[in-house]
């Protein structure tokens, strides 16, 4: 079997990535995009730069200029961040592959990773395949520590351009990192198309430590929860949690919450209605953090402040509801 002829059964791959001041990470991720084992000349790397105001330009101009031999990396610059929805649908319509695979700034794919993704593109009715995506499992502490290992994350899937164009590519509208990825492929089922997972395309992905200025961005990222629910209801129930009507497990339990503490306020003095709610939520976080999957393990600290960390979420994540609700104007809490 000749070269051309080996070559010609691999189509040709785009590998979009967005990033935004990702300095720290950019060489890892460039070395393993160079490194993978796919013929060189059957896929090309696009990055997109959605306004960054770090060295991350700096960082890209000196992997290029140390692998001269490697001239299939495409730099798109965007003057302001308009979110990762919007700078993937830059990559996608400035790419020329057949297959649009992507991945994150972060993220650090194996050297196999572009094979065997496309070993899941058997036939046509397959739209697109999602991979495998690793991390250091055992510092997990959701919400204190998390990692994109859910269905359909953009750090670990591959679509075919005809069923992104036929879908309509990313929809805009999110401009968080967070659901975009969802509605995405929800469309793409809807349009008749299979999404296929491919366990051996595999992506590692380091935790992330959530700091208090992260929870503060709880509310905007689940404010899309409410376009998500908006445009895929039946889907979207099942990835928000919707236990009863339109009350997502957040909303329920926060709002219980709240009704106890409306109890205790009105028949106790203020004074002891104060106290009665700290110890409330005192024994609240004590319990969470021994009874918490995750926590098993961990030590004390880290189960008392993922604890804490949690109950904050769910209250910032309703807060996000109601103003999606408003914004998007569907209710969902």
């Amino acid at each position: 079997m000749t070269s051309a002829d080996v070559l010609d059964e691999y189509p040709f791959v785009s590998i979009v990535v967005p990033f935004h001041n990702a300095k720290t990470f950019l060489p890892n991720l460039l070395e393993s995009l160079l490194n993978q084992n796919y013929p060189k000349n059957r896929y090309e790397i696009v990055l997109v730069d959605d306004g960054s105001t770090d060295a991350s330009s700096d960082v890209i101009t000196k992997a290029m200029e140390r692998r001269r031999e490697m001239c299939n990396i495409k730099v798109l610059r965007r003057n302001e961040k308009g979110g990762p929805a919007r700078a993937r649908n830059v990559g996608i319509k400035n790419s020329k592959g057949e297959i649009i695979a992507f991945t994150d700034a972060d993220a650090i794919p194996k050297k196999d990773w572009l094979t065997e993704l496309m070993k899941g593109f058997k036939d046509d009715s397959i739209g697109g395949v999602t991979g495998k995506v690793v991390t250091d499992f055992q510092r997990l502490l959701y919400p204190l520590r998390v990692s994109p290992v859910s269905e359909f994350v953009t750090c670990n899937i591959a679509y075919k351009r005809k069923a992104l164009t036929q879908s309509g590519l990313f929809d805009e509208k999110f401009k968080c990192p967070f659901r975009e990825d969802s509605d995405l492929a929800y469309r793409i089922l809807d349009q008749g198309y299979k999404i296929i997972h491919q366990n051996s395309a595999v992506v590692y992905h380091p935790v992330k430590q959530i700091k208090l200025k992260d929870l503060l961005r709880v509310p905007r990222y689940h404010a899309y929860d409410i376009l998500l629910f908006k445009k895929h209801p039946k889907q979207a129930k099942v990835i928000l949690g919707i236990r009863f009507c339109r009350f997502s497990f957040s909303g329920i339990v926060v709002i219980l919450n709240a009704l106890v503490i409306f109890i205790l306020f009105i028949t106790t003095p203020i004074k002891w209605s104060v106290i009665f709610t700290l110890l409330y939520f005192f024994s609240g976080t004590l319990v969470l953090s021994i009874i918490k999957p995750s926590a098993k393990g961990k030590n004390l600290k880290d189960r008392i402040q993922g604890a804490i960390w949690h109950e904050l979420y769910l209250l910032f994540t309703v807060i996000g509801h109601i103003i999606g609700s408003i914004k998007f104007k569907k209710w969902l809490l």
